[in-house]
C-alpha cells in the first residue's frame, strides 16, 4: 500500500485490492526505508521467501483419526523461513510469539527433523523455544537436548531415522498393516530425555489404531503418556486425544470419556499462562470428540475468560439461571462451546486462516441468543469476510450494526467499519466512525479500543492533524502495553517512527526504533 504524501490518501499498488491487512499495521511507505517482507513489522500471512531445507513429510494419521481440520496457511518452509529472518534480525521476543502463534506447526518441524537438519542454527533455535514455550524439561532433555546430540552423533540415530520414514511412508501409503510391524520404539532408546520415545509411540499407536489393533494402541499411547507426563503438556494432549479414540473403538467407553475430560483440562492449562499458548487445530479436535454426554471442564470456561486481551474478542459467558442440574448443564455447555469457537476463531484469524476463522464465529453466533454476544460475533465474521476479499458483505454487516439497526451504535463495529472505509481511501467518512467509536466519552471500557485509536491516530496523520495523530497514537502504544499486546504495540511504534522519518524528524524516528528494539528482548536464545 503506498501513501501519497500530496494527496494525504493510500492507493493500491496496480490497482489491486488490499486486505488481510489491519489498519494498525499498516506503515507508511513514503520511502523505500523500510525493506520489511510486505508493509507490516509481522505478516498474518508471510511472503514467500527463501525456505530453510526442512524436509516436508505428512503423516497422516491423527487427522484421519480425529477428524480433519484445517490446514496451517503457513507451511513448514514458510514457518522456519520467517524464523530464520527474525533471529537474523535479532527480533527475539518476535519470533517466540511466531512459534506460540504457529505451535502444531513448530512441533512438526521438530517431530519429522531429519539427521541432516538437526544441525541448522534456525531448527535447533525452535527446538529451544517450543521447549521453553510448551515444556517443563530440563535442559539436558526435551527438544534441544535432542537436536544437539542428533547434530553431534548423526550415527547413532540411523536405525531410528530408517525405521520412522518407513513407517510414515506405510502409512501415507495406507499400509496400515505394514506400519504397525515397524518397531520404532526400540530404536529410540538411547536419545536425551524421553522426547524421542514418546514421539515413537505416539506414532507407532496410530499406526495400529490405524491397522484396527485398538488394545495394542492402547498401551502404545498409555506408555507414551506415562512418559511425557507433566514434562510436556503440549504433546500430552495431543496423545489424550488419541488415547480416547483407542479406548473408544477398543469398546472402553467410560475409559475414553475420562481421557477425553483429562485432554480437556490439560488443554485449559496451556491457555493459563500470560502469553497464552493456542492450537486452533487442538480444539477444534477436543470439540469434534466430546462425548455427547459431556459438559466441558470449568477449567476450559475459566481460562478462555483470561484470554480477553485486546484482539481475542471473547464474549462473556451468559449467566446461569437457577433451574435443574441438567438444564444447568446444558447452558453451561452451549456457553463454552459459543467462547470456544468465539476464540478459535481469533486464532484462526490471527494466523491468517480467515475461511476457517469465520466458520468458527459462525458456529459461536449460533450458539446463544443474547444479542450483544451475536453483535460481537458478526463484527468479527465482518474481519474474516475483509480479509477473504469479500468487502462487500463485510461492510454491509457493519453498516448495519453500526446504524443501531438491531441495538444502538456498536463502537466495535464503528471501529471496524472505519478501518474498511480508511483502507479504501474515505478519509473523512473513517475519520468520523473512528472518532465516534473511540470517543471522548471516558468508554474504553471495550475490547478492542486500543486497535481503534490506533487507527485513529494513523486516520488523523493522514488528515494533517499531527498533534491528534500522534497524541492517539500514543495512547493506543499505552493501551497496547497494558493488555500486553506486542505484536500491536511494534507495529503501531514502527509506524510512528517512519511518520517522523517522513516528517525528517531523524533523532526522534530513531528513538522510536531504540524502543521498539529494546522490547525485543536480550539474546535469551543462548540457553543450552
Amino acid at each position: 500500500m503506498i501513501f501519497d504524501s500530496q494527496t494525504m490518501n493510500y492507493t493500491n499498488n496496480k490497482g489491486k485490492k488490499m486486505y488481510g491487512k489491519k489498519i494498525t499495521s499498516l506503515v507508511f511507505i513514503f520511502l523505500p526505508l523500510l525493506a520489511l517482507a510486505g508493509c507490516t513489522t509481522f505478516d498474518q500471512k508471510p511472503p514467500p521467501a527463501q525456505p530453510v531445507a526442512v524436509k516436508k513429510v505428512k503423516v497422516g494419521g491423527a487427522g484421519a483419526l480425529l477428524g480433519e481440520t484445517q490446514q496451517p496457511a503457513v507451511s513448514r518452509e514458510q514457518f522456519a523461513s520467517r524464523m530464520e529472518k527474525l533471529l537474523a534480525e535479532q527480533k527475539y521476543q518476535s519470533a517466540r510469539l511466531w512459534l506460540q502463534r504457529y505451535p502444531d506447526v513448530a512441533l512438526e518441524i521438530l517431530r519429522n527433523c531429519t539427521t541432516q537438519q538437526a544441525a541448522n542454527p534456525t531448527l535447533q533455535a525452535v527446538a529451544r523455544m517450543y521447549d521453553e514455550q510448551c515444556c517443563h524439561t530440563e535442559i539436558q532433555s526435551g527438544w534441544a537436548a535432542i537436536m544437539k546430540d542428533r547434530a553431534a552423533q548423526p550415527d547413532h540415530y540411523t536405525a531410528h531415522a530408517a525405521a520412522r520414514h518407513q513407517l510414515v511412508e506405510h502409512l501415507q501409503g495406507n499400509r496400515f498393516k505394514e506400519a504397525a510391524e515397524v518397531h520404532l520404539v526400540a530404536t529410540a532408546q538411547g536419545a536425551p530425555g524421553v522426547t524421542l520415545a514418546v514421539d515413537a509411540l505416539q506414532l507407532s499407536g496410530e499406526a495400529l489404531l490405524l491397522a484396527d489393533r485398538p488394545g495394542e494402541a492402547v498401551a502404545s499411547f498409555t506408555q507414551a503418556l506415562k512418559l511425557a507426563g507433566q514434562a510436556y503438556p503440549h504433546l500430552s494432549v495431543q496423545v489424550l486425544l488419541l488415547l480416547c479414540e483407542a479406548e473408544r473403538r477398543a469398546g472402553h467407553d467410560r475409559a475414553a470419556i475420562d481421557m477425553w475430560h483429562y485432554a480437556a483440562e490439560h488443554a485449559a492449562d496451556l491457555l493459563s499462562p500470560s502469553h497464552p499458548f493456542t492450537d486452533p487445530g487442538l480444539w477444534e479436535r477436543l470439540a469434534y470428540l466430546r462425548p455427547i454426554t459431556t459438559t466441558w471442564p470449568v477449567a476450559v470456561a475459566e481460562h478462555l475468560n483470561r484470554c480477553q486481551g485486546n484482539l481475542v474478542r471473547l464474549p462473556d459467558a451468559p449467566a446461569v439461571v437457577q433451574a435443574s442440574a441438567s438444564s444447568q448443564d446444558a447452558v453451561l455447555t452451549a456457553a463454552n462451546e459459543m467462547q470456544l469457537w468465539a476464540a478459535v476463531g481469533e486464532w484462526r484469524l490471527r494466523r491468517g486462516e480467515a475461511q476457517a476463522a469465520l466458520v468458527a464465529f459462525k458456529r459461536a453466533e449460533s450458539m446463544t441468543t443474547e444479542q450483544s454476544i451475536r453483535d460481537t460475533m458478526q463484527v468479527s465474521q465482518a474481519r474474516a469476510l475483509a480479509e477473504l476479499d469479500q468487502r462487500a458483505a463485510a461492510l454491509g454487516i457493519l453498516t448495519h450494526l453500526a446504524d443501531g439497526a438491531t441495538t444502538a451504535p456498536f463502537k466495535p463495529a464503528l471501529a471496524a467499519l472505519g478501518a474498511l472505509l480508511f483502507k479504501d481511501g474515505h478519509n473523512e467518512q473513517a475519520l468520523a466512525l473512528l472518532r465516534q467509536a473511540v470517543g471522548p466519552d471516558g468508554d474504553t471500557n471495550w475490547v478492542g479500543r486500543a486497535e481503534a485509536e490506533a487507527d485513529l491516530g494513523l486516520a488523523c496523520l493522514a488528515t494533517r492533524d499531527e498533534t491528534a495523530g500522534l497524541n492517539h497514537l500514543h495512547a493506543a502504544q499505552s493501551g497496547f502495553e497494558t493488555v500486553g499486546e506486542f505484536e500491536l504495540l511494534q507495529q503501531c511504534l514502527w509506524n510512528e517512527a517512519a511518520y517522523l522519518d517522513h516528517m525528517a524528524r531523524r533523532a526522534e524516528a530513531t528513538a522510536v526504533r531504540e524502543r521498539a528494539r529494546k522490547l525485543e528482548g536480550d539474546g535469551l536464545l543462548e540457553r543450552g
